[in-house]
């Protein structure tokens, strides 16, 4: 009974409404930004709080911060009893600094792409992608966009490492754009003495070899300057890590990518990519349970057309799926290709294949 009621509050509030899309979904997301950019879930992280203390310890506005706090209740990030504030589960989870799955770097990512969706019409006109890199311009900036990405790959890591097939003696990897090196690691640490490279670009190498320092990975990986579009010419690797790159790339870039990367694989090597997938994925099933992709309904279709949307505006491309990833790497040369997926509700599916 009280399932069916929650069903239908949830479609009657995904249901379109033009008179509410353009002003709640942004004050929630918004909320949620500022929430953490303020440090309302660190200050209630550790026990409830009233709006006047808050605000205090704080140092905001007692009016506008209750608006805010009374926002983050109705989103479900926070709960209120009385008059204190408290952290739900998620905010405990995710939104402390010392969350178990931390997210409060991504979320303070929002403001980038706020900033990149802000340029959306220019860029339908023009079809020129943002200059992602001016809305990046310090060092400072591009350590909070490493950490960002760092608190996506931190609970993802041991689970895309252990599904990596790697030969026997292994000791060479590529992570392509790697930055932190938490795929890397996790990788290395299941095969010693295997060891990774990471190659960045000029402009992000500092930041990533900081991000990886303070991630504790510097152990195992290195980082090189180079052109991520090009693998290094004196590289010969047992594995080749894409993750989260490809939606970068156009369909003639990943297939020249692809084929480059199986000319720098050892004999059994393996290439794998870790990314988000099209929806329409999500409503296929392969032959075998190694390869059925879980079904997550219209989440997943609206996560992917989000996200294309996002990739299309800073790079001019979009997700890829199954078929898209199986026939490059055939046509490269690749064989044995295999794909998993986490649990139902993930975006992101692992594929492999191997020389």
């Amino acid at each position: 009974m009280h399932r069916g009621k929650d069903k239908r509050s949830s479609d009657a509030a995904a249901a379109p409404n033009p008179l509410l899309d353009p002003v709640v979904p942004a004050l929630r997301a918004r909320a949620l930004i500022a929430g953490v950019e303020l440090g309302v879930f660190e200050a209630v992280g550790g026990g409830a709080a009233t709006s006047e203390e808050l605000a205090r310890a704080l140092g905001a506005d007692r009016t506008g911060l209750e608006r805010l706090l009374g926002l983050l209740v109705h989103t479900g990030y926070l709960e209120r009893h009385g008059s204190r504030y408290g952290p739900t589960e998620v905010t405990r989870q995710t939104l402390l600094e010392s969350s178990p799955a931390r997210l409060s770097a991504w979320v303070r990512l929002g403001k980038f792409h706020w900033a990149v969706a802000d340029r959306l019409e220019h860029v339908l006109r023009s079809g020129a992608p943002v200059d992602t890199d001016a809305l990046l311009p310090s060092e400072q900036d591009r350590c909070a966009h490493q950490r960002a990405m760092a608190d996506t790959a931190r609970p993802a890591a041991p689970w895309v490492a252990e599904r990596i097939p790697v030969r026997q003696g292994a000791v060479r990897m590529l992570d392509v754009g790697g930055s932190h090196g938490l795929y890397a690691a996790a990788l290395c640490r299941l095969h010693p003495p295997m060891t990774a490279e990471i190659l960045e670009p000029p402009r992000t190498l500092a930041a990533a070899r900081r991000v990886a320092e303070e991630e504790g990975t510097t152990d195992v990986v290195r980082h090189r300057e180079g052109d991520i579009r090009r693998l290094p010419a004196d590289g010969r690797y047992d594995v080749v890590f894409l993750g989260n790159l490809v939606h970068h790339f156009s369909e003639r870039e990943n297939r020249g990518f692809l084929v480059d990367a199986f000319e720098r694989l050892e004999p059994g090597g393996t290439v794998a990519v870790w990314d988000l997938r099209d929806a329409r994925d999500s409503r296929e099933s392969a032959p075998d349970a190694s390869t059925t992709l879980e079904t997550t309904g219209g989440l997943a279709a609206a996560v992917e057309a989000a996200f294309s949307l996002l990739f299309y505006l800073t790079s001019g491309s979009e997700c890829y799926g199954r078929a898209d990833l199986q026939g490059w790497m055939a046509d490269a040369g690749l064989t044995g290709f295999e794909v998993h997926v986490p649990g139902a509700g993930s975006p992101h599916a692992l594929y492999t294949a191997r020389r």
